[in-house]
């Protein structure tokens, strides 16, 4: 699979307000709003993202992977990132 963007260019301070929680085939998924504080280009495709949490500290561990999606609400793709 291939994600692409609507506009080609980085993504620099894109956040989105998701407070919900979602039960489907008996898994319960919950979105929490993320804002990106900081955008580093580290190659032609690859770039470090920092993102801030609105109201609390998350840590995640090395090698836990995490599932970041857009407004569920809205658009329904997401990226799998591992720590």
């Amino acid at each position: 699979f291939t994600f692409t963007k609507r506009e080609r260019r980085p993504w620099m301070n894109y956040d989105f307000r998701v407070t919900n929680v979602s039960r489907t085939a008996g898994i319960i998924r919950v979105y929490t709003e993320y804002q990106v504080v900081s955008n580093e280009p580290l190659s032609n495709l690859i770039h470090l993202l920092v993102v801030r949490a609105k109201d609390f500290l998350q840590i995640v561990p090395i090698g836990r992977h995490v599932l970041v999606q857009l407004d569920p609400s809205e658009y329904h793709f997401s990226f799998s990132f591992c720590q």
